[in-house]
């Protein structure tokens, strides 16, 4: 079975150690004027990867480059660089030449050529006479859905294939809400958004006019999106897209899951790490390098609210407010999946190295900081994990009628004794 670890020391093995020299189809790009100059950002066509060009010392009053002109690393910002879309790693231009030139008809065409701090170089060219014309209305099918969580508010974006393409919906929830009802016609007065992403802002966005959006339910638990768009310049846009039925973890096995063990341990000590909480979402880690077991959980909480409630959180996969986060077998869009592990040591570093992805069952936060993991992997496995808040009484003890922690209201805040000491409900010790 393979293990997380040895994924990382593949993918680090198979890096390159030597330059390479790269052509990049570049599928749209934004121009920016600032006072110093004017910025060129050059997206490559599955828009994973940003070219960044930003050139000053133009001569006075001007506003663009000098079509026909060819600008080296020189004429530019000094943090000429590009960057990498999903994990925004940065690599700076140690060389580069960028030129704009348009033909008779007045398509632009821009070809440029940057070597990195890594030493490879990438020959990248936009030519907006090979760019497809935008549609104009039309009927389509998204590729993906895409529902986001915001503080107050869902979003509902319909991608395709074709980057220029993408249609943005957001809709305000009222207070307790979590998601749009299924079955209502939703228009434009109910959005708080009522334009287009388009060229996903690298072009001007497509202004809606009217709009009609419906929700519509499976028995699976699937759903339909339909949307009909009416834009300011009169084309109409009948959109599509499917959102898939939450995963079945009784049908499925996830990579790196542990199929023949069950996992039980008690954690003496863990961090629950609230920074996110206005985001909705706060995540806890548990480590003991002496028995070599750790546990990773992220807990879905409520967007805009500041505490951290003692609840029985289920965990699945529906990111609903007040549940855990069940495995998806990687890390996705704003989500990693929970597990408990052991860990291996390679050069005094830990890593996770057997897991079992928690696909069902309940996390328990107890008003005293204990945590309670009762759930199974992907192949049905027990999983059981008790996690005492740093400082909590022996564990030997720790179910002892005359040892058992009382609240008390101080100040306005509940405070859990244990013995001579005091926590918060979430496990920090106060002193």
């Amino acid at each position: 079975m393979r293990k997380i670890l040895s994924l990382l020391m593949s993918l680090v093995v198979s890096m390159t150690l030597w330059a390479e020299t790269t052509n990049v189809t570049v599928s749209m790009y934004k121009k920016v004027t600032q006072s110093t100059g004017v910025t060129y950002q050059l997206l490559n066509e599955n828009m994973s990867r940003m070219y960044v060009f930003p050139i000053e010392n133009l001569p006075v009053g001007a506003e663009d480059v000098e079509y026909g002109k060819t600008y080296t690393l020189t004429d530019m910002n000094q943090y000429s660089y590009w960057i990498e879309q999903a994990t925004y790693t940065y690599s700076m231009f140690t060389a580069a030449s960028f030129k704009v030139t348009a033909n008779e008809a007045g398509k632009v065409r821009i070809d440029a050529q940057v070597t990195d701090d890594k030493g490879d170089t990438y020959i990248l060219l936009y030519d907006e006479a090979a760019v497809p014309e935008m549609p104009k209305g039309g009927t389509f099918t998204a590729d993906t859905v895409v529902v986001t969580r915001y503080i107050g508010e869902i979003e509902y974006a319909f991608e395709t294939n074709d980057p220029r393409l993408a249609f943005v919906f957001d809709f305000p929830l009222a207070e307790g809400e979590e998601d749009i009802e299924a079955g209502v016609t939703y228009t434009t007065l109910d959005m708080n958004l009522t334009y287009s992403v388009g060229y996903y802002q690298f072009q001007p966005c497509i202004q809606y006019k009217t709009v009609s959006f419906v929700k519509t339910l499976a028995e699976d638990g699937s759903a339909t999106i339909t949307a009909t768009i009416e834009d300011e310049d009169g084309n109409t846009w009948h959109w599509t897209g499917t959102i898939p039925a939450p995963l079945d973890p009784t049908k499925q096995h996830l990579e790196f899951d542990t199929p023949d063990e069950d996992f039980d341990f008690n954690f003496t000590s863990y961090d629950l790490n609230l920074d996110n909480l206005v985001n909705g979402y706060a995540v806890l880690t548990a480590y003991d390098t002496e028995n070599m077991k750790m546990v990773y959980l992220q807990f879905w909480t409520k967007p805009g609210v500041d505490k951290f409630v003692a609840a029985v959180y289920p965990i699945d996969y529906s990111q609903a407010n007040y549940t855990v986060n069940a495995s998806t077998g990687a890390q996705g869009e704003g989500m990693t999946p929970s597990f408990v592990a052991t860990l291996t040591n390679v050069s005094d570093t830990y890593y996770p190295n057997q897991l079992w992805m928690l696909v069902t069952g309940t996390v328990t936060v107890r008003e005293d900081g204990l945590i309670i993991i009762e759930g199974q992997n992907s192949y049905g496995r027990t999983v059981k994990a008790v996690l005492y808040p740093d400082g909590y009484q022996a564990l030997e003890d720790a179910l002892t009628e005359t040892l058992k922690p009382r609240k008390v209201l101080q100040n306005g805040q509940i405070l859990i004794i244990q013995q001579d000491r005091k926590f918060t409900i979430t496990g920090s010790r106060v002193y």
